[in-house]
């Protein structure tokens, strides 16, 4: 490649403009920029509260608080996000794909964890559903578990 770089978000950027596909960032204007940049964040900061506790032994023990103080006042507020449009900003953005990943995850651990969210169940199954996303799930490439590596075989 052109050069070598390892923050995720910097790599989808980079992605997107080398491949032209800058909506999937927001960029419609500078307005849309702005909304995903906070919904990104929003759902970020949800996902890097799971991953704290993913990893440590005491994770059965830590997740119903972290959901409790985190994660479901955070599902909340995407739950709000989502009245009326079909993905967090309006058209599908890496947002949205982040959020997926999260909502998978959450299921996998418990599906009564997102019992309340039908705006988020209803995003998971959008998602999960674009044609190119439904084509990797049913083929030999997809691995459901280990969710992310071998440290994580406790979920």
């Amino acid at each position: 490649g052109d050069f070598v770089f390892t923050d995720s978000l910097a790599i989808v950027n980079y992605v997107c403009k080398k491949a032209n596909r800058e909506d999937v960032l927001g960029n419609e204007n500078v307005q849309s920029v702005a909304r995903f940049y906070e919904v990104y964040g929003k759902v970020n900061d949800l996902r890097s509260a799971m991953v704290g506790i993913f990893y440590n032994p005491q994770f059965q023990e830590l997740l119903q608080p972290k959901l409790d103080s985190t994660i479901h006042p955070g599902l909340k507020q995407l739950e709000k996000q989502l009245e009326g449009r079909e993905y967090l900003i309006g058209n599908v953005t890496y947002a949205d794909f982040v959020l997926y990943e999260l909502l998978d995850v959450l299921a996998i651990i418990d599906k009564a964890i997102l019992k309340d969210y039908p705006n988020l169940l209803a995003l998971h199954e959008r998602v999960r559903n674009i044609p190119q996303i439904a084509q990797y799930l049913k083929s030999e490439r997809f691995v459901e578990r280990p969710i992310n590596n071998l440290s994580l075989i406790h979920i």
